[in-house]
């Protein structure tokens, strides 16, 4: 599948631009890279967004193993009913996720980098911007496509298979129009 291909070229592509910070670059090492905008720093971030879970790495580690598998199953799962913007952003969420779980069980932190510089925000990697885009592209797109496709709405949301798995509903001859009769208490009166 075209798309996993895709994934496998944001891990590597994101893996060799850390390569090439990490050999030029140590701790703390800043330089601009757009003046005014935006500029390279070197951080070693052992959690997740914002720092999010210092120190947890098997954590980490296990929540995107999880990630992973998931985004797989359902790349392959709705392989039919996903359009391609929708199966490019679920691999640019993967590849950054694998990228970052590469870095995680390796070296125990994942290498940051862009820093811009006219607005306090965290310190972020190209695997980040492929999470962050395909993430709100994903959204985007499902948003739109699930009003047009119910099917689709209804995939997503398990709520076809709870329906199908009980069955069609068949109304008796005293359930018409979901009105039950009363109860009289055992005593007929025709």
């Amino acid at each position: 599948m075209i798309y996993f291909i895709i994934a496998a070229f944001i891990v590597m592509l994101d893996q060799i631009v850390k390569y090439f910070i990490t050999l030029n670059m140590g701790p703390g090492v800043t330089a601009p890279l757009i003046p005014g905008i935006i500029r390279l720093t070197y951080h070693e971030n052992t959690g997740a967004a914002f720092s999010f879970m210092s120190d947890m790495r098997w954590v980490l580690v296990g929540i995107s193993g999880v990630v992973i598998i998931l985004l797989v199953a359902g790349m392959i799962r709705y392989r039919d009913k996903l359009n391609p913007v929708g199966k490019l952003a679920l691999a640019a969420v993967l590849g950054g996720a694998v990228s970052h779980l590469l870095d995680r069980a390796i070296l125990g932190y994942v290498v940051d980098f862009f820093e811009f510089e006219f607005v306090r925000f965290a310190i972020f990697d190209v695997a980040d911007c492929f999470i962050t885009v395909g993430g709100i592209v994903f959204c985007i797109w499902y948003l739109l496509s699930s009003g047009k496709n119910d099917d689709l709405r209804k995939e997503f949301m398990l709520y076809g298979r709870r329906k199908a798995e009980a069955g069609p509903v068949k109304p008796d001859d005293d359930d018409r129009d979901g009105i039950q009769p009363e109860d009289d208490g055992g005593t007929d009166q025709t």
